[in-house]
């Protein structure tokens, strides 16, 4: 029986604060290009490493993935952002 594990290349990370969404801390610190969709803004690159074949950047709050789109998610002082490159299996 195997569990899901994706692979993570890289990792960025950074604090949340208050009143501020994941996407906003994200643009002022690195250079991240977006996609708009129905259900949020999509990150499809950081820092030039952009989303490919089964390789995406999926965004985590406090090691548990992200159940919006960081556009809408409104962070919380000294709350732990995370963006992992993952390749899907």
């Amino acid at each position: 029986e195997s569990i899901f594990q994706p692979v993570v290349e890289k990792t960025i990370s950074y604090v949340g604060e208050n009143g501020k969404s994941a996407l906003d801390l994200l643009k002022a610190t690195h250079k991240t290009e977006t996609q708009e969709s129905s259900i949020g803004v999509f990150v499809t690159s950081i820092d030039g490493t952009p989303n490919q074949d089964n390789k995406y950047w999926m965004f985590y709050t406090g090691d548990q993935l992200a159940s919006m789109s960081a556009d809408q998610y409104i962070t919380k002082d000294a709350e732990k952002i995370e963006w992992r490159y993952e390749s899907i299996q």
